[in-house]
């Protein structure tokens, strides 16, 4: 589970009967965004990818892959340009949900755990954060920590999550199957080639992973950032790697 501490990965298998797909091999992708609302969610690797192929033009932007579990389809995304490529998992020849239980472990929640001395003492080891918080919409937010702070005095803490863009679909599950029934028959077939197998839409309205939370209840994004305004969260759980200086 990601919300016990959990990584996820997505491994597949392309389909080598598509030209584009071959030689047969294997892949796997990283997944540290997660947005989901109830058991329906969508995960994404982050702004990370160079879509290129070796012998053609230079491609101009970098671009995230996006999988859910809602129906059988993913997506890339390119912010730059807010576009979505849509595919049919029908690409690959297998694909499977990863879970590694063994990654995080919870160091804070905020169903009854006032205590932060926890995080003080993670930030002083160095580890990693990521956060998984029930935002004021409902939604669940999984991202990984850029910035961890601990204010001395105060006896606060400040997490600042990574700064990247998703398609704002990903918030509202019944945008996705209400796609997917549309375009039942595109999602549903396994495409002849890498031009066939894409149905592209532009300026699709934009969301932000960064954060700042707050012990306090409280948090802020950039459209908060914008209006000088908080919001409330409904839980927040903070992950921390495992430390090599605890006893």
């Amino acid at each position: 589970m990601v919300l016990a501490g959990g990584s996820l990965r997505t491994v597949m298998i392309p389909d080598p009967s598509i030209p584009t797909n071959r030689p047969m091999h294997v892949e796997t992708y990283r997944l540290p965004h997660l947005v989901a609302h109830d058991a329906l969610f969508w995960a994404f690797s982050g702004t990370a990818h160079y879509p290129h192929i070796f012998g053609e033009p230079p491609m101009c932007n970098t671009t995230m892959f996006c999988y859910t579990n809602i129906e059988n389809m993913f997506c890339s995304f390119t912010k730059y340009d807010s576009a979505v490529m849509f595919m049919s998992k029908y690409r690959y020849k297998k694909h499977e949900w990863i879970i590694n239980n063994y990654v995080n472990r919870v160091l804070w929640d905020s169903d009854g755990c006032t205590d932060v001395d926890a995080i003080k003492v993670a930030i002083e080891c160095g580890v990693s954060f990521s956060v998984a918080f029930l935002d004021s919409e409902g939604v669940w937010n999984v991202h990984p920590v850029d910035l961890p702070m601990f204010e001395l005095n105060e006896k606060r803490f400040i997490l600042k999550t990574v700064d990247d863009e998703y398609p704002l679909f990903f918030r509202y599950p019944e945008t996705t199957i209400e796609m997917f029934r549309t375009h039942r028959d595109f999602f549903s077939s396994k495409p002849n080639d890498n031009t066939d197998g894409c149905a592209e839409l532009r300026n699709i309205p934009k969301f932000t992973t960064f954060y700042s939370i707050f012990n306090d209840g409280t948090y802020y994004n950039k459209l908060d950032a914008a209006r000088g305004t908080t919001q409330e969260y409904r839980r927040l759980i903070v992950f921390c790697e495992r430390m090599s200086c605890e006893n």
